[in-house]
């Protein structure tokens, strides 16, 4: 849902000093200094003088930010009209956090931009002691990280430089703002402290349609999910498997805090926390009921039946999007739409928490159909209607071949020029953070494309991972590091359903209903492995990536 998000650990922890050194102005410190620098490359400093003696510092070139707000150190390869977008986001950012709280930041928010993924990878292993696959899964995941350690929030600017700067900064100074009532050491619930901070990011507007659908999607399949949640580690380690939808149930869950006992309660069950208070109890004190009841009363209520929802506005193509949501996670669903003159029918596979986004639209006349999906006993079914106000119904060619329930593929864009060694690096940091063999998926997107972000099949497959926009419309395929996740994540899928690598890259390569008796696509494995099968193109591929 948000690239901007979070990856800490929670304990017992003393409050840190932050200390910024530069060339020829190191600030004072209660502990060493940072070796000197040379040439025109400033350090920055993290100095724990509390019960350690470790010094933490980096050789990232980072220089002061111009706000007056926040203590801010950018690196020096983000853009200078970047510079200037960051200084009012972050200004902007601080603005709204302290209208909410209502109360000023009692120091200045420390904040670092980086400039790249792999400076940001090496500044959080730097300064705030992440191993290497936590960096790693950081830099893949998320736009930035607030560090309760040290209290600074670090930015991944190249995985946030297209997002809504303010939004996503107004995310991790609640953080902030959080800690600065509770202190650093304090527990808190994690569902309640990620879900305030995106409540917060969201704004009046609350979380948008799509991300409540999967929360509500996430609920119908696993109603206790905020219970597996509590802390920071079970956090990420569910956001992982979930998504997005964590999120949006956690987000709506303390909007409902908020409206059982307003927000200064809200915030006064913070300060007793800061206090030495357990949240449960304070939040008990003013509800009048345990925490444990009105989550569990509050959560059953969100939880839907499957639905099908569909979008009102049309894409360019005239594609309008519809959604399945509470089906069975990792299920097949059989979807068919049907009108005059129209009858398609085809299968979709859930993902992780029972939903599925499909268009449908522009390869068809314009008019009313309906749209059913079935799975073992679950049915949904919804109305799509493609006819804009006022406008006649068009006719289109009734070849069955032409019939797709999504866009055509789109025309190819500017070439993009990325270092292959940076996204080859950057596949690795993918596969570990979804836990499967880096090596082996290195091995497999050098099949796919050779590591070229503008490689474009015959097939109309694109990019670096090779995907068919009209199978995977929820990523763009012409964004390298995008498709590097998407790839991951959709293996990790695959290796879940199969239990192989060797499976894993049939259902990537061949499609996954090529291995489902029942699908009509369905194909016995030693006809997929064949000379037969596409001239050897899925046996030659298997063998290239597993040496076998």
């Amino acid at each position: 849902m948000k690239n901007l998000l979070k990856i800490s650990g929670v304990g017992v922890l003393a409050l840190l000093a932050v200390v910024f050194v530069f060339k020829g102005d190191a600030s004072a410190n209660d502990g060493p200094s940072c070796a000197p620098t040379t040439g025109f490359i400033p350090q920055f400093c993290v100095n724990m003088p509390v019960g350690t003696s470790v010094l933490h510092e980096t050789n990232a070139p980072l220089s002061t930010g111009a706000t007056a707000r926040a203590d801010v150190r950018v690196e020096s390869g983000v853009p200078a009209p970047e510079v200037i977008r960051l200084a009012n986001s972050i200004d902007s950012g601080i603005a709204r956090v302290e209208l909410v709280f209502g109360r000023p930041f009692a120091t200045k928010p420390r904040i670092l931009v980086f400039a790249t993924r792999a400076s940001f990878t090496r500044g959080t292993q730097d300064l705030f002691g992440y191993s290497s696959e936590t960096a790693a899964n950081v830099a893949v995941s998320y736009g930035g990280v607030f560090d309760p350690e040290t209290l600074t929030i670090a930015v991944n600017w190249q995985g946030a430089a297209s997002a809504n700067l303010p939004s996503l900064l107004a995310h991790e100074l609640t953080h902030l703002a959080t800690r600065e009532i509770v202190g650093p050491g304090a527990v808190l619930p994690a569902w309640f402290e990620e879900g305030l901070a995106a409540e917060i990011e969201a704004g009046d507007a609350g979380i948008d349609g799509g991300a409540q659908l999967a929360a509500r999607s996430l609920l119908a399949n696993a109603p206790r999910t905020l219970d597996r949640v509590a802390t920071l580690a079970e956090w990420h380690r569910a956001y992982a498997e979930i998504g997005a939808g964590l999120y949006a149930v956690s987000a709506e869950t303390v909007r409902a805090i908020e409206a059982r006992i307003g927000r200064d309660a809200m915030f006064s069950v913070l300060a007793e926390v800061g206090r030495g208070a357990r949240f449960e109890d304070a939040y008990q004190a003013r509800a009048g009921e345990s925490l444990d009841v009105f989550v569990t009363r509050f959560t059953e209520s969100l939880a839907l039946n499957p639905t099908v929802s569909v979008g009102t506005t049309a894409d360019a193509s005239g594609n309008l999007t519809w959604t399945l949501s509470a089906f069975a996670p990792n299920s097949d669903v059989q979807v068919r739409i049907t009108g005059k003159g129209y009858d398609l029918a085809y299968a979709v596979r859930t993902d992780a928490i029972g939903l599925y986004r499909g268009t449908f639209g522009s390869t068809a006349a314009l008019g009313t159909y309906t749209l059913s999906a079935d799975s073992a006993n679950l049915h949904a079914t919804a109305t799509i209607d493609t006819t804009p106000p006022s406008e006649p119904a068009r006719a289109v060619s009734q070849d069955r071949s032409t019939l797709r329930e999504v866009a055509p593929e789109p025309a190819p864009v500017a070439r993009v020029a990325i270092d292959p060694a940076v996204l080859r690096a950057y596949a690795r940091s993918a596969a570990v953070a979804n836990g499967i063999d880096p090596n082996i998926f290195e091995r497999q997107i050098n099949a796919e494309s050779a590591f070229d972000p503008n490689a474009v099949s015959s097939a109309g497959a694109v990019g670096i991972a090779q995907i068919l926009p009209s199978w995977h419309p929820n990523v763009d395929p012409t964004d390298p590091y995008a498709s590097l996740d998407y790839a991951a994540r959709l293996m990790r899928g695959y290796l879940n359903h199969f239990g192989s690598y060797r499976l894993a890259l049939v259902a990537y390569n061949a499609g996954p209903g090529r291995l489902m008796p029942g699908n009509p696509s369905y194909l016995p494995l030693d006809t997929i492995l064949s000379d037969s099968f596409g001239g050897g193109e899925t046996k030659r591929y298997v063998a290239r990536i597993l040496g076998r």
